[in-house]
């Protein structure tokens, strides 16, 4: 039980940390180099902790990232409940856990880690088909007028996400390296 609530703890603080990192520091950086609103972001860096947490604490983390997401709209003044943040909330916070569990189940993956260190393709390989999958299932059933700007936000929200989770798999195996 004790483990559980630790669990829940570092991954609820880490995202929601992330989340805060996003819209207090990245948004607006982003907003002040581009000329035009940078919504969605062109580096989602919680999206790379996400998968992060997902995969070392699997279905455990499922709750904690859910609260943390919740929390970082509320916080942020974004709206949460009966909007399509809400929708992306739930979709994110089990499709992670489930793409990683349905490869490691079916053989296709073995583990996230070899002998000792992190399986960084296993990581992208998870990360980019739950990207995929939260996209699909969030912005697709969208109906918006102009499918254009669909597109646009979608693809640039897919890379900001794959960025996101590419900059904390670097982070971390460099973390490791420089550690031993």
């Amino acid at each position: 039980m004790i483990i559980h609530i630790k669990i829940s703890l570092v991954s609820f603080l880490s995202l929601l940390s992330a989340y805060l990192v996003q819209f207090y520091i990245i948004v607006p950086i982003e907003s002040t180099i581009s000329s035009h609103d940078m919504l969605p972001s062109s580096l989602f860096l919680p999206y790379g902790i996400m998968v992060l947490l997902a995969i070392y604490f699997s279905w455990a983390s499922v709750m904690a990232i859910f609260a943390a997401h919740i929390t970082a709209f509320y916080l942020t003044d974004n709206l949460f409940i009966f909007s399509e943040n809400s929708t992306a909330a739930l979709v994110s916070s089990v499709c992670v856990p489930f793409i990683n569990t349905l490869l490691v189940k079916i053989g296709i993956l073995g583990s996230a880690f070899y002998k000792g260190r992190i399986n960084a393709a296993f990581f992208l390989l998870v990360g980019s088909l739950a990207a995929l999958s939260i996209h699909l299932l969030v912005f697709y059933p969208l109906k918006k007028p102009d499918l254009g700007v669909v597109f646009g936000q979608y693809l640039q929200s897919f890379v900001g996400y794959l960025l996101g989770l590419f900059v904390i798999i670097s982070l971390v195996i460099g973390y490791k390296r420089i550690k031993g």
